[in-house]
């Protein structure tokens, strides 16, 4: 019988799932994965809202034109769903005992923390402080739009309905707040380039 040349004690079926939970941890501990993966949200957000205005230039997103509320607030749930990466990837970073390896490894699990969508209590995780109370109440305006929208033709509470309306500076209003914690988080993925952790370094 030939030699196993990689060891008698060596198994696909494990070196499988080495790698799988190897990436795993990666992506959910590096800053640039949520950068990426936020990047690409705003750019579709961008993208819909730009057919949006193009195509019902309208000022506010409402009935009775629901093709025309229905496109907008899709935009919005986009731009604040990037938020969200951005903001998770900063608290990923600043919280590194949320995503550490030894915790990844032992639960095989997506860190609780993480699995929020108020983007004003991942805004406080994250260190980021709002710049006025308007960009406080957008985001929570934006965060019930993350929640409902592409769920729900509507929000689960009727009482959610008027502030499902956005307006034309509500989407610059998140780009603001977006490019602020983009900066932030381009900074963490840079840092965490140039001195990577142990693990990435044997990997």
């Amino acid at each position: 019988m030939a030699e196993n040349p990689i060891g008698d004690g060596w198994n696909l079926d494990d070196e499988f799932s080495r790698i799988t939970r190897d990436q795993f941890i990666k992506q959910v501990t590096g800053p640039a994965h949520w950068l990426f993966c936020a990047q690409t949200l705003r750019r579709s957000g961008q993208i819909l809202w730009d057919v949006y205005k193009k195509e019902f230039p309208t000022p506010v997103i409402s009935f009775p034109k629901p093709l025309d509320r229905s496109m907008g607030a899709h935009a919005q749930g986009l731009l604040g769903l990037a938020i969200e990466n951005l903001l998770k990837g900063l608290i990923v970073w600043n919280s590194p005992e949320i995503a550490s390896s030894s915790r990844l490894v032992e639960d095989g699990e997506f860190p609780r923390e993480l699995g929020i969508h108020n983007l004003q209590v991942l805004a406080k995780r994250a260190q980021v402080i709002a710049q006025s109370d308007s960009s406080t109440a957008y985001l929570d305006r934006i965060s019930d739009c993350v929640i409902w929208m592409g769920r729900f033709v509507v929000p689960k509470n009727s009482a959610k309905m008027e502030d499902s309306e956005f307006r034309d500076e509500d989407f610059e209003k998140g780009l603001v707040f977006y490019r602020l914690v983009e900066a932030m988080v381009v900074q963490a993925a840079k840092l965490r380039w140039e001195s990577p952790s142990p693990n990435e370094l044997s990997s």
